[in-house]
C-alpha cells in the first residue's frame, strides 16, 4: 500500500507542470544602478522567436516574487511570450522594453501588463504615465487609485483593458475606473471571479489566459498594420526621391490632398500631379529622410495619423504629418502636410519678414 502511495506521488510529481527558466539580465546603465529584470523567454530558449513581450507585476518586487510571477504568467499566458518584470516597473518598464528590442532581431509589439494586488494598481498607474508604449492591461483586484493617477488614465482610452475582481475583493477601485472610461465613451471589462473569495493567478488561469490571448493578438495586427504605414510612407519618400511619377501617385489615395511649405499650396492629386510631372520627367525629384515618426491607429485600424521629422538637403529639418486610409487592403495616403519648424527665438522676425513681404 505504502509503495503504490509512493509510485502515485512521483507519477503526480512528474506530470505536474514544470514553470519556465527564468534568468536575471544586468544591463549597465550607471555606476550606481544597473537596470535588473527577470526573463522567462519563449520555449525554444530564443528571444528573437517571438515579438510579444508581457511584463508581470506582482504584489511585491523582492526578488523571489518577481521570479515566481514571471514563472507563472509564463505558464498561463502560453503563447510563447517574452515574461518579464523588473523591481520598479514605473521607472523601468520602458526601458527593459527598448533593451529586449535592442537584442531582438525583430521588432518587438507593445507589451501587455498583467498585474494583481498592489501590481494592478501600478498597473493601470503606469499605463496612464504611458498609454502610447503599451498593448494592453489586464489588472486583477487592484487598489484604490488617486484622483491624478484615473485623470492620467484619460490619455489611455482605446487600450485593451481587463479588470477582475474576486467575491471578497473591493468593487470600489474598479468601478471608478469603469466610471470614468465610461463617461470618456470608452470600454473596459469586468469579470466577478466567482471561483475564488479573493482574485488570484491560480484561481483565474482561464480567464487571464483568454485576455492575454486577445491583447496579444489585437497587439500584434496592431504592430503589423502600423508596418505597413511605415513601409507605404517610406515607399512615398523613396519614389520621390528617384522622380518616380507612378510610384509617387500611387501612395495617394485619389482624393488626397497635399500641403506644401507655402500658403497657396494646398494641392488635389491632379493638381498636386500636375505640379510634380514636369520635374519629374526630367529626373528631378527631391529626397527626404525620415528620422523620427510617430503613428497611431483608429480602434478600428483602418485609418492612420502620422507625424514626422525629415531631414532635406535644400530645406535641411522639416516636419511631415496627415493621415492614411487602408483601401482594399492597400494604405494610402489621405492628407499630407508638409511644414517647416521655425525655432522660437526666430519666429517674431520671420512673421514680420513675412508680414513685409506680402
Amino acid at each position: 500500500m505504502l509503495s503504490t502511495l509512493l509510485v502515485s506521488w512521483l507519477v503526480l510529481q512528474t506530470s505536474a507542470p514544470v514553470g519556465p527558466a527564468v534568468e536575471w539580465v544586468e544591463v549597465a546603465r550607471d555606476a550606481l544602478q544597473p537596470l535588473r529584470f527577470a526573463i522567462a523567454r519563449p520555449a525554444s530558449g530564443d528571444a528573437q522567436t517571438s515579438s510579444r513581450v508581457v511584463l508581470a507585476l506582482p504584489e511585491s518586487s523582492a526578488r523571489e516574487a518577481l521570479e515566481r510571477a514571471v514563472r507563472e504568467v509564463s505558464m498561463v499566458a502560453g503563447v510563447g511570450a517574452c515574461v518579464v518584470a523588473t523591481t520598479d516597473p514605473l521607472r523601468e518598464s520602458l526601458e527593459v522594453v527598448a533593451e529586449l528590442q535592442r537584442r531582438s532581431a525583430v521588432p518587438l509589439n507593445r507589451p501587455v501588463v498583467v498585474g494583481w494586488g498592489t501590481g494592478a494598481t501600478a498597473a493601470l498607474r503606469l499605463v496612464g504615465f504611458a498609454p502610447e508604449g503599451f498593448g494592453g492591461v489586464v489588472a486583477l483586484a487592484p487598489g484604490a487609485l488617486e484622483p491624478e493617477d484615473l485623470a492620467r488614465l484619460d490619455a489611455a482610452v482605446g487600450l485593451p483593458m481587463a479588470l477582475l475582481r474576486g467575491r471578497a475583493d473591493a468593487r470600489e477601485p474598479l468601478l471608478a475606473v469603469l466610471e470614468r472610461r465610461a463617461l470618456l465613451g470608452d470600454d473596459a471589462t469586468l469579470d466577478y471571479a466567482s471561483t475564488c473569495e479573493t482574485v488570484a493567478l491560480d484561481c483565474n488561469e482561464e480567464r487571464v489566459r483568454e485576455r492575454l490571448l486577445a491583447f496579444l493578438s489585437a497587439e500584434a495586427r496592431r504592430s503589423q498594420a502600423e508596418a505597413q504605414v511605415r513601409a507605404r510612407l517610406d515607399e512615398f519618400h523613396a519614389a520621390a526621391s528617384r522622380a518616380d511619377l507612378a510610384g509617387y501617385f500611387a501612395c495617394l489615395a485619389p482624393d488626397a490632398v497635399f500641403l506644401g511649405t507655402d500658403a497657396t499650396e494646398r494641392w488635389t492629386v491632379p493638381q498636386f500631379r500636375a505640379f510634380c510631372e514636369p520635374y519629374f520627367s526630367k529626373g528631378r525629384g527631391w529626397t527626404y529622410l525620415a528620422r523620427e515618426r510617430h503613428v497611431r491607429l483608429s480602434r478600428e485600424g483602418t485609418i492612420a495619423w502620422f507625424d514626422e521629422r525629415l531631414d532635406s538637403a535644400s530645406y535641411g529639418e522639416v516636419r511631415g504629418s496627415g493621415a492614411l486610409r487602408l483601401d482594399g487592403g492597400t494604405w494610402r495616403v489621405t492628407q499630407y502636410v508638409m511644414s517647416l519648424p521655425v525655432p522660437n527665438d526666430l519666429a517674431k522676425d520671420l512673421v514680420e519678414r513675412i508680414r513685409a513681404k506680402r
